[in-house]
C-alpha cells in the first residue's frame, strides 16, 4: 500500500516547484551566457569538487524509454544535488528512498493509468511505501530536456522533494513540538511550585483566593487590602515549606483549583489578563531595565497590538539574563578552583565572547559607563550618541525636552542589569589575566569590591527574575492552549512542509547554480536577478489571492532576505529547534482570516513577524554557530 503525499500532479501555479506557467517565468531569461565575477572564476579554476558519503541514493531507477545520454546526465545532476545539499547540512536519513525517472509512456505503463492532460512537465509526486517505510519519488520528464525552464524545474523539483519534503518528514515532523502542537490535543498544566511562583508574582482576580486571604489575615495579623502582598508572600513561604515536607494536605487541592481559576479567566478574557501582566512586568522592568531605549519602540508596539508577544519577548529577555547570571556563577566557581593555564585561557575566551555579544547587540554601551576607563575613541562615540538617541525620542517630543530625554536614556543603559553583568565580566577578565600572568597582587581592591558588589546584586535579583520567568512561562503555555485551541485545526503539517519545500527549492536552486563547481548545470541565459524577481512576483500573486500557506512562504522569504549568511540553514535551525514564538507566528500567518480580519493588514504585519522570529532565535543561532565553528 502507498500513501500519496501529493494527490496526483501539480497544475501550474500550485505549491509544487515544478510545472510553472509563463507567468512564473516571465522575463527570466536573456540570450547572454551566465556572467561570473573574478572571485567566482578563481574558485572555479581551483577545481573544487564535493565528495560525501551521504550523497547517495541506492534506489535510483530510470524507465526504458529514456536514452542512455539522458540517464547519464540525470545521474550526474542527482549526484551534484546530493553533494551540495550535504555540504549545506541537508541530509536524508535513509538512502533507500526510491527515485524513479520516467517519460510519459513509462509512467502510464508502470501505473496502469493515463497521465491527465495539460500537466506541465517535468512533474513529480511523493508517496509513502508503508511496507518498506520509505518515500517514493516519481519524476515524469518531457521529451526534450534542453530548455532552461525544464532544467530549472527539474532541479527545483528534486531539491523540493528530497530536501524539502522527505527531509522534513524524516527530521522535523517527528519532533515532539510538531506532534503536540498540530496533531494532538494540548493540555496546560502547572505543578505546585509553579503555581506558588504565579501567586507570588502576579495578582489576578479570584474569589476563591480572596476568600482564603480574608480568612488568613487575622492569623498573621495583617490588615487587608493594605497588606495583601505581604500576606500572599507569607502564605507562599508556608505552603512551599509544607510542600517540600510533603505535608501540604488539602491545600494542594485548593492551590490547583486556584490555578484553574486563573486558566478559566485567561480563557474567558485573555486581553484583560495580558494587560494586567504587562503592567506588572513594566513595574518589574523599572528595577531591571531589560527593555532598553533602542528596542523600546518595538515593545510598545507589541503592547498595543500584540500583547502576548510583548510578554513572550520579555520572557526571552529574562531567560537570556538567567543564562548570563548562570555563566557568571560558574565562572566565579572555576576561578577559585583552578590555576591551569589552558582552563583559564578557555574561560577568558568565553568571557570575552559574552562581552562582545553584549556590545554588538547594543545592550551595553561602555562609552556611557563612568566605571570604565574611557579612551579617546570612546569619548568620541559618547559625544555622537545623541544622534542615535534622536531616533528613539517619543513622537512629538518638543526640542526643549530632548536633553532631558537623552539623560533618561543614558541612565537606562547605565542602570540596566546588562551593564552590571558587563562590569562583573570585566572584573573577572582582569582577575583571569592576572592569574595567567602569575601575579594576582596586581588586582586592585576596587576590582574585587566591584565584583563582590555585582555578585550580591545578582543574588538579590535572581530569585525575583526566576519567579517572573516561571510566571510568564505559565501564561504563555496557557495562552498557546486556551485562546487558540479552536484555530489549531486549520493548520496542518502538510501546509508547513509544502511551504518549506517551496522556499527551500527556490533558493537552494539559485545558490546551487551560483557555485562555481556547478557551472555545467546552469541553464543557458540564466540571470539570478530575474529569477529572484519571478519568485517574488509569484509569491506576491499567491499571497494576494489569500492562499494561507503562501503567507508562510512569504514570511520565510522575508527572513531569508534579511539573514546575511546561511539563510537557509538559519530557517532550518528554527524548524528543528522550535520555540513558542514559532508556534505563535505559524498561527498568526496561516490561520484562515476571520470575518473582521483584512488580508492586507495580515500581509503588512509580515515584516514585524520577520523581526520577531529573528530576534527570538538570534542568541541560540549564534551559540549554535560558535559551537559548530
Amino acid at each position: 500500500m502507498t500513501e500519496a503525499y501529493i494527490s496526483g500532479f501539480y497544475p501550474s501555479g500550485t505549491m509544487s516547484p515544478v510545472g510553472f506557467n509563463d507567468d512564473f517565468f516571465e522575463e527570466r531569461f536573456k540570450p547572454a551566457k551566465p556572467v561570473f565575477d573574478e572571485k567566482t572564476l578563481k574558485e572555479l579554476n581551483q577545481g573544487r569538487v564535493f565528495t560525501s558519503k551521504n550523497a547517495e541514493l541506492r534506489n535510483l531507477r530510470f524507465s526504458e524509454g529514456l536514452d542512455p545520454q539522458t540517464v547519464h546526465e540525470l545521474k550526474r545532476l542527482v549526484r551534484a544535488l546530493l553533494e551540495y545539499a550535504d555540504l549545506r547540512g541537508f541530509r536524508l536519513r535513509d538512502a533507500n528512498h526510491p527515485v524513479f525517472f520516467t517519460d510519459i509512456a513509462g509512467y502510464e505503463k508502470e501505473s496502469g493509468t493515463r497521465l491527465p492532460e495539460n500537466i506541465p512537465l517535468p512533474a513529480s509526486r511523493l508517496d509513502f511505501l508503508a511496507v518498506s517505510k520509505v518515500y517514493s519519488i516519481t519524476v515524469i520528464l518531457p521529451e526534450k530536456l534542453e530548455s532552461s525552464e525544464v532544467r530549472i524545474n527539474l532541479t527545483r523539483s528534486l531539491f523540493s522533494k528530497l530536501f524539502g519534503e522527505v527531509h522534513f518528514l524524516e527530521h522535523i515532523q517527528p519532533l515532539e513540538f510538531y506532534r503536540q502542537q498540530f496533531n494532538e490535543e494540548l493540555e496546560s498544566s502547572a505543578g505546585i511550585p509553579e503555581i506558588l511562583e504565579l501567586l507570588s508574582t502576579f495578582e489576578f482576580p479570584s474569589e476563591r483566593f480572596q476568600a482564603r486571604l480574608d480568612k488568613e489575615a487575622s492569623r498573621f495579623g495583617f490588615s487587608l487590602p493594605k497588606d495583601s502582598k505581604a500576606l500572599i508572600m507569607e502564605l507562599n513561604r508556608e505552603w512551599k515549606r509544607q510542600w517540600e515536607n510533603r505535608g501540604l494536605g488539602e491545600d494542594e487541592e485548593f492551590l490547583k483549583w486556584t490555578y484553574r481559576d486563573f486558566c478559566q479567566l485567561l480563557k474567558d478574557n485573555p486581553g484583560r489578563i495580558q494587560k494586567l501582566m504587562i503592567e506588572q512586568v513594566k513595574k518589574l522592568d523599572e528595577q531591571l531595565h531589560l527593555i532598553l531605549p533602542h528596542d523600546a519602540k518595538g515593545y510598545w508596539n507589541f503592547e498595543s497590538e500584540q500583547p502576548l508577544q510583548f510578554l513572550r519577548a520579555y520572557a526571552n529577555r529574562l531567560q537570556e539574563m538567567h543564562s548570563l547570571l548562570g555563566f557568571i556563577e560558574e565562572l566565579e566557581h572555576q576561578l577559585g578552583e583552578t590555576e591551569e593555564v589552558e582552563i583559564l585561557s578557555g574561560m577568558l575566551a568565553s568571557l570575552l565572547l559574552k562581552m562582545r555579544d553584549l556590545r554588538r547587540d547594543g545592550k551595553v554601551r561602555p562609552y556611557l559607563m563612568p566605571e570604565i576607563k574611557q579612551n579617546q575613541e570612546m569619548i568620541n562615540r559618547a559625544s555622537r550618541f545623541p544622534l542615535k538617541m534622536m531616533k528613539w525620542l517619543p513622537v512629538g517630543c518638543p526640542i526643549e525636552s530632548w536633553n532631558e530625554e537623552f539623560q533618561k536614556m543614558k541612565k537606562q543603559y547605565n542602570h540596566s542589569i546588562y551593564a552590571k553583568v558587563y562590569l562583573a565580566l570585566e572584573a573577572m577578565e582582569q582577575k583571569i589575566r592576572s592569574k595567567l600572568k602569575g601575579d594576582e597582587s596586581t588586582i586592585s581592591e576596587n576590582v574585587d569590591q566591584r565584583l563582590k558588589s555585582m555578585l550580591a546584586i545578582f543574588r538579590f535579583r535572581s530569585s525575583l527574575m526566576d519567579q517572573w520567568k516561571t510566571t510568564l512561562g505559565i501564561l504563555l503555555d496557557s495562552s498557546e492552549v486556551l485562546p487558540e485551541e479552536g484555530n489549531r485545526q486549520f493548520i496542518s503539517l502538510d501546509m508547513i512542509r509544502k511551504a518549506w519545500a517551496y522556499l527551500l527549492s527556490a533558493h537552494i536552486t539559485l545558490e546551487f547554480y551560483r557555485h562555481p563547481a556547478h557551472l555545467e548545470f546552469v541553464p543557458e541565459g540564466f540571470q539570478s536577478s530575474q529569477y529572484l524577481r519571478s519568485i517574488e512576483h509569484f509569491i506576491h500573486k499567491k499571497t494576494q489571492e489569500g492562499i494561507n500557506h503562501y503567507h508562510l512562504v512569504l514570511l520565510l522569504h522575508l527572513i531569508h532576505k534579511e539573514s546575511e549568511d546561511q539563510s537557509l540553514e538559519f530557517l532550518h535551525f528554527c524548524l528543528v529547534h522550535p520555540l513558542g514564538t514559532l508556534h505563535y507566528l505559524l498561527q498568526k500567518t496561516m490561520v484562515p482570516l476571520g470575518e473582521n480580519e483584512n488580508l492586507q493588514n495580515r500581509l503588512d504585519q509580515m515584516p514585524r513577524h520577520r523581526d520577531t522570529l529573528l530576534y527570538a532565535y538570534q542568541k541560540s543561532w549564534h551559540e549554535f554557530l560558535v559551537e559548530n565553528s
